[in-house]
């Protein structure tokens, strides 16, 4: 095995488990908070958090992608574009604090609202410039201190707020945990960084002036993204309750607890990728991009299964009846979490060829119809049915379609080949059965632990229909065994 190969490999395999521990530590939170917090409370702190990703997304410029890819392409701009993204942050990061003010009083929130966006921005400032040293790791190929950071946060952000919940704490006090975890993977990486520390010098403005040029199209990309995104608690919290507004964050948060694993993979191989594309190496590209889909296939089609046909008893058995609402939504939400595992790989393909302009255009012209689409549908639904988070949450998965067909068309068309069709439809076939021993397993004392017998069921099916050859099965333990040359 090549060492790149086995860097990818080993990368791939520590960002996963990673992100898997996290995973675990996530769905504790997600099991207890809502229960603790009840719709209403639930549906205001989405409501927040909403806010605060959209005045978040202002804050890092665009600048994390354009650092991975130039980090990636030369090493030895690491310091110059650390110093030049801790800068730009750090001033966006001040100006966002006051606009939160302005947000809220424009809003007429009440004080609890007040005093949760307020606590929240500052925890938000913190992230994105923990993340300029996230970059510089992800550019570098040396995803392990970036692993063991993200454990650590997540870790002691899972803690202090099952605590907080044990202690009946406030909400304001749950959510201003993210500073402190914060604050604790900023240091955390900031120590690993020491050689690249000591090479730092003041920014200049030309430099700051073009790093923030180069992000422009990946900015106009995150912007438009969160607004689509973000906007359906807030809209929800305008249209209808904030019980349905809980509802929807309930269910969305059990659908996003699984986007640890596309996002995972677009970490560990945007710079990968990026270098393929950069030095010509197009049949290399196309083999490691079509085991990239290959993968997130494998994991999202039973997971999105068991959203889909298991989304009642699972809601029931987690939450409770006052929480039966979101049931129909996690529903629906584990169709669009398929959609995003496949978007998401397909995203970093279009990033990794330098066309990113194709996202930035599919991008607005969702926000253009999506927003308005959720504001339609949410109004519909609480209309209709009393569950306004319903409607949300379709026009969500309308939206992952198009951004899918748009992203499949600007990729070349030879990475689509018939064996990856093939391999889906028997992916599909092994996670019916699991879905089916899992259904069986909800009736027993096993509850949701039947989960772990019914993944090796679904495993078991795979080797039986055949979705991998002997000889892909042997290169899947040398990357998994072997040490990177």
């Amino acid at each position: 095995m090549s060492g790149m190969s086995a860097r990818v490999a080993k990368n791939i395999v520590g960002t996963l488990g990673t992100q898997l521990l996290t995973f675990a530590m996530a769905f504790l939170v997600n099991l207890y908070l809502p229960r603790y917090l009840g719709p209403e409370g639930t549906g205001k702190l989405a409501i927040i958090a909403s806010w605060v990703t959209v005045l978040g997304v202002f804050v890092p410029l665009g600048t994390s992608q354009v650092i991975v890819k130039e980090v990636a392409r030369d090493r030895t701009k690491a310091g110059a574009l650390l110093a030049n993204g801790l800068a730009l942050r750090l001033l966006m990061g001040i100006t966002a604090v006051p606009i939160a003010y302005l947000v809220a009083w424009a809003l007429g929130y009440s004080r609890e609202m007040l005093i949760l966006l307020l606590v929240s921005v500052p925890g938000m400032v913190v992230f994105v410039l923990s993340d300029v040293f996230a970059t510089i790791y992800q550019g570098r190929e040396e995803l392990a201190r970036f692993n063991r950071a993200t454990l650590l946060d997540k870790v002691a952000y899972g803690l202090a707020v099952l605590l907080l919940v044990a202690f009946k704490a406030p909400l304001w006090m749950i959510a201003g945990v993210a500073i402190l975890s914060g604050l604790l993977t900023f240091t955390f990486y900031a120590v690993g960084l020491r050689d690249v520390l000591k090479t730092l010098t003041l920014p200049r403005w030309a430099d700051l002036k073009s790093l923030a040029v180069a992000s422009l199209p990946f900015m106009g990309l995150l912007i438009f993204r969160t607004l689509y995104g973000q906007t359906d608690p807030i809209v929800l919290g305008a249209v209808a309750t904030k019980v349905e507004a809980g509802w929807y964050a309930t269910a969305f948060k059990l659908v996003g607890s699984a986007m640890f694993f596309p996002m995972a993979l677009v970490f560990a191989l945007l710079p990968t990728l990026s270098r393929l594309h950069g030095s010509g190496d197009h049949a290399g590209f196309l083999s490691l991009a079509r085991r990239a889909l290959d993968i997130s296939l494998l994991v999202g089609l039973p997971i999105s299964a068991a959203a889909i046909f298991l989304a009642k008893p699972i809601v029931q058995l987690l939450y409770g009846p006052s929480f039966a609402g979101a049931a129909p939504v996690l529903a629906v939400g584990g169709f669009g979490m398929l959609l995003y595992f496949v978007t998401a790989v397909l995203g970093l393909l279009v990033i990794s060829l330098d066309r990113q302009l194709v996202q930035t255009r599919s991008a607005l012209i969702a926000c253009l119809f999506g927003i308005p689409l959720c504001i339609l549908f949410s109004w519909g639904g609480h209309q209709l049915w009393g569950n306004a988070a319903l409607g949300a949450i379709v026009s969500d998965v309308l939206v992952e379609v198009y951004l899918g067909v748009v992203y499949w068309k600007a990729l070349p068309a030879e990475l689509f080949d018939t064996a990856l069709v093939s391999r889906a439809v028997r992916y599909t076939l092994s996670a019916l059965l699991m879905v089916l021993g899992l259904w069986l397993s909800l009736g027993t004392s096993l509850g949701l632990w039947g989960i772990l017998p019914c993944m090796v069921v679904y495993l078991a099916a795979c080797v039986l229909l055949r979705c991998w050859s002997p000889a892909e099965l042997r290169d899947l333990r040398g990357m998994l065994v072997r040490r990177p040359a």
